[in-house]
């Protein structure tokens, strides 16, 4: 249930203000002369200089991400639907973007360049993820989610998002299909090899259908894996058949034959 004036739920607003803790060690209003030598040594440093400067530059702007991300959220439709972490990852790839153009001979802070763009681009993204697939698909549903957390799992493991043929190996689910769900959920693959683990945190199952939700506790109990998971929705959709292995597992919870 969210919290009376705001889209963000009382769990998700108490993981946001987890995540800003972890991120910001207490650093906010950075000061100018601080910010653009962290901005200096980011660009021309060593790689563990630039990786530690851009630790710092984050930390003392992640305050500013988030109040840009519940503004976000509570004035943009659907967002109610939206993980805010995942807003939290988008803005710090655009202050990413912003840092390589950002002429440091300004007089003003660096907000006054990436506000604006960090939030289009968080608005952008809700318009993009915040409603179910068109295609009422309960497979592409399920799978559009699966790549999702696949893409933060890679993120934290890798610092670069999976290849289609990655999520295919993965998922247990052809590279053709991988593609069909990405063009409908318009959930891209971007080339983020440069993006920063900041903290690495367990995102919580946000789901607006209790249907999806039920289902997915019920495959949980029997210890059902992604692929597994996913003949078991491929065969709601009349994709597939169950395989024995899988049946086997539901076992008295095989409520789909």
């Amino acid at each position: 249930m969210a919290v009376k004036g705001t889209n963000i739920s009382r769990e998700n607003l108490a993981i946001l203000d987890k995540y800003v803790k972890e991120v910001s060690r207490g650093r906010s209003h950075i000061p100018k002369e601080i910010e653009k030598e962290l901005i200096e040594q980011y660009r021309e440093g060593k790689p563990t200089e630039k990786a530690k400067a851009l630790d710092m530059l984050v930390s003392y702007n992640i305050t500013i991400f988030a109040d840009i991300a519940i503004s976000v959220l509570n004035t943009i439709r659907g967002g109610d639907r939206v993980d805010p972490l995942d807003l939290m990852q988008v803005a710090v790839i655009t202050y990413m973007k912003k840092l390589e153009t950002w002429d440091s001979t300004r007089k003003s802070k660096m907000i006054t360049y990436y506000y604006r763009e960090a939030r289009t681009q968080m608005q952008r993204f809700v318009m993009s993820n915040a409603f179910q697939i068109k295609q009422g698909s309960v497979f592409l549903q399920h799978l559009a989610y699966t790549l999702s957390k696949l893409r933060i799992r890679w993120l934290g493991e890798h610092e670069h998002e999976p290849s289609v043929s990655d999520m295919a190996k993965e998922t247990g689910v052809s590279e053709t299909t991988i593609k069909s769900c990405l063009k409908a959920t318009n959930l891209n693959i971007m080339s983020m090899s440069d993006a920063p683990v900041l903290a690495k945190m367990q995102y919580p199952y946000l789901s607006s259908s209790p249907i999806l939700d039920m289902l997915e506790k019920t495959m949980n109990k029997v210890n059902l894996d992604e692929k597994e998971k996913n003949i078991v929705y491929a065969y709601l959709d009349k994709k597939e058949d169950l395989t024995e292995s899988v049946t086997f597992k539901l076992g008295v919870y095989d409520k789909f034959r």
